[in-house]
């Protein structure tokens, strides 16, 4: 359970990074800022690729999902502070 709780932190922040990226990077493209798109979908590519490559070592499915379902509702919210 230890490992799960661990997990599902990390998942957390990740997705609430990645969910603020994205969330800019709509607006970015939005307004037509070419370059903050670029830069904030490569970093959204690369927080996807941690979080999937995380997930899949993972042996216990609810925590981490919790975690990564409530990263992206935060992430969202702060993309949109921004």
């Amino acid at each position: 359970m230890k490992q799960s709780l661990k997990l599902a932190a990390f998942l957390f922040l990740a997705q609430t990074m990645s969910y603020a990226v994205l969330t800019y990077n709509y607006r970015a493209i939005a307004h037509g800022n070419l370059y903050g798109a670029l830069v904030s979908d490569a970093l959204n590519a690369t927080f996807s690729f941690f979080v999937i490559k995380r997930i899949a070592k993972s042996d216990d499915a609810l925590v981490p999902w919790m975690g990564h379902v409530l990263g992206s509702l935060v992430g969202t919210w702060i993309g949109m502070h921004l």
